[in-house]
C-alpha cells in the first residue's frame, strides 16, 4: 500500500535534482489515500522512510491522510489530514510504494501555511520553473499594500516567435523571454555572470536582444545579482521597467519602504 507525500516534503521533492524524472511519472487516476490496517502502520512507515525518494528529505516527512484514524505512527512523520475532496490525478507514482502530490495539489496544500506573498512566489516557481531563491522576480507584481510595485501581470518563459530572417540567423524558430509583458511588448532578460560570462554566450545574448528589438520589443537586461540589492532593484523597476509599461510605481515613502523590506524578507529571507 502506498504512502502519499504532501506539503513541504512534496515541495522539496519537486525542487530536487530528480524533479525532471518525477514529471515523467504517471499520474494516478485514484486520488484517495488508501487506508492502512492499524497493525501494519508502524513497520510500514519505517520502511517507507528508507526508500530512495524519501531518504534525503529533512525530517519529519509530510504525508497526507483522509482522517485522523488513518495517521501513521512515528516521530519522523508529520500527518496532514485532508478531509476535502482531492482532485483527480493529484498524485504521481514515483516509486511502487510512494505517491507524490503534483505541483498543483502541493500548491493547494501550501496555501494553508504560506503567507500570501510567499504563496504568490511559489505560484511563480511552479508556473515559470524558478526557484523561490529568485523571489525578486515576483516583487514587482504584488500590490503596493503588500510591498510590491503593482506592475501589470507578466508571463514567465514567454515564447516569442521569430521572423523568418531572424529564425535563419539564430537557427531557432522562437526565443523564450525570462519575463514578458506581451501586450506592451516589453521583455526582461535576467543574466547571471556564471551562465552568461563567456564571450560566445554574451554574443548570443546580444543577438537575442537585437532580434527582439528589431521585432518591436523593449528589452531590459538585468544582471542576476542586482535584484538582491534593494536600492538597485528599486531603481530597475522605477527607471527601466515601469516607464515602458505606462505604470507609475508607488511613491517611495517610509511606509512603502517598510512594507517592501518586509516583503523582501518573506520572499528572499
Amino acid at each position: 500500500m502506498p504512502v502519499y507525500i504532501s506539503h513541504s516534503s512534496a515541495q522539496s521533492l519537486w525542487r530536487s535534482t530528480r524533479a525532471r524524472d518525477y514529471v515523467r511519472c504517471p499520474r494516478i487516476a485514484d486520488s484517495r489515500p488508501a487506508n492502512l490496517p492499524h497493525s501494519y502502520r508502524a513497520p510500514f512507515s519505517q520502511g517507507i522512510l528508507s526508500t530512495t525518494a524519501l531518504r534525503a528529505l529533512p525530517r519529519p516527512d509530510g504525508i497526507i491522510v483522509e482522517k485522523d484514524s488513518d495517521r501513521l505512527d512515528g516521530k519522523q512523520i508529520r500527518n496532514h489530514v485532508w478531509m476535502r475532496q482531492i482532485p483527480e490525478r493529484s498524485f504521481v507514482a514515483i516509486e511502487p510504494s510512494v505517491r507524490l502530490s503534483t505541483p498543483e495539489f502541493t500548491y493547494l496544500q501550501m496555501a494553508a501555511v504560506l503567507s500570501l506573498p510567499r504563496l504568490a512566489s511559489y505560484a511563480c516557481e511552479i508556473a515559470g520553473g524558478y526557484s523561490l531563491n529568485e523571489g525578486g522576480r515576483s516583487l514587482h507584481a504584488l500590490p503596493a499594500r503588500l510591498g510590491g510595485y503593482g506592475l501589470s501581470t507578466c508571463v514567465a518563459n514567454y515564447r516569442i516567435d521569430l521572423t523568418e530572417s531572424w529564425e535563419r540567423y539564430l537557427r531557432t524558430p522562437y526565443l523564450l523571454a525570462d519575463l514578458a509583458w506581451p501586450t506592451e511588448m516589453v521583455a526582461t532578460e535576467c543574466e547571471s555572470y556564471m551562465a552568461h560570462g563567456e564571450p560566445s554566450v554574451r554574443d548570443h545574448d546580444e543577438d537575442r536582444k537585437s532580434a527582439l528589438e528589431d521585432m518591436g520589443y523593449t528589452v531590459i537586461t538585468i544582471r542576476s545579482q542586482r535584484p538582491m540589492d534593494p536600492m538597485k532593484f528599486d531603481n530597475i523597476v522605477r527607471q527601466l521597467v515601469a516607464p515602458p509599461l505606462g505604470v507609475t510605481p508607488p511613491l517611495p515613502t517610509g511606509l512603502f519602504a517598510q512594507r517592501s523590506d518586509d516583503l523582501r524578507s518573506q520572499l528572499l529571507g
